[in-house]
């Protein structure tokens, strides 16, 4: 998990990692600020609690020298990377390493969910765009394209008229947001090469029976 002195993020989805329902994983946090001393100590704080957590300093700028930092020291079979304000599901890991069953498949990622719709800004950019693409099963080939599901990954249809509600915030009445804003929640999410990263309230999503 690459981080970059956002503490208050950072711990609370420590927090989550370290509640996972896997048998047998480590957590490497990869600090791309170093001169910031709060990230070591809290860092250091947790892997007291849970020896599974490790520290490591990339001072060279960028999430692309810090996930390689990462990938340089994990110990384990599959990598799998996770930003440092997601807040991810006792399952995540279970779920991520099961979609490897297939010996065709080399990478998995999923669904990211806003933790909460409270302003005008986090509604706006779950309203033009945001991070989550849907809850259907997708497979892709290496070129990008979308191909037929295999054995244990059976096709789904492009678009589904059925639509999957889960539990949204309060309603409430905002103005229409110009697409110059939509991007001014971002702060408040992340993305998670995983398959599944669960938040606390969400949008809907137009999907197939999940």
């Amino acid at each position: 998990m690459p981080t970059c002195g956002r503490t208050p993020h950072l711990a609370r989805s420590l927090g989550s990692l370290s509640g996972l329902d896997y048998s047998n994983y480590e957590i490497v946090v990869v600090d791309n600020a170093p001169h910031v001393a709060g990230t070591a100590r809290l860092v250091r704080e947790h892997a007291a609690r849970d020896a599974r957590v490790r520290y490591a300093a990339e001072p060279r700028a960028g999430v692309t020298h810090a996930r390689n930092r990462g990938l340089a020291e994990a110990r384990g079979e599959i990598v799998a990377y996770v930003d440092d304000d997601v807040t991810v599901d006792p399952g995540w890991l279970r779920a991520l390493a099961g979609g490897f069953a297939d010996a065709g498949v080399a990478a998995v990622t999923g669904d990211v969910l806003a933790s909460e719709l409270e302003t005008p800004a986090q509604v706006w950019i779950e309203q033009y765009g945001g991070f989550g693409k849907g809850c259907r099963r997708r497979r892709f080939d290496r070129a990008g394209v979308e191909t037929a599901g295999a054995a244990g990954w059976p096709p789904r249809p492009a678009r589904s008229t059925r639509t999957c509600r889960v539990p949204t915030a309060p309603a409430r009445t905002w103005p229409s947001a110009p697409r110059s804003c939509a991007g001014s929640a971002g702060s408040t999410r992340g993305s998670a090469r995983a398959a599944r990263s669960v938040r606390a309230r969400t949008s809907t999503c137009s999907c197939a029976p999940c």
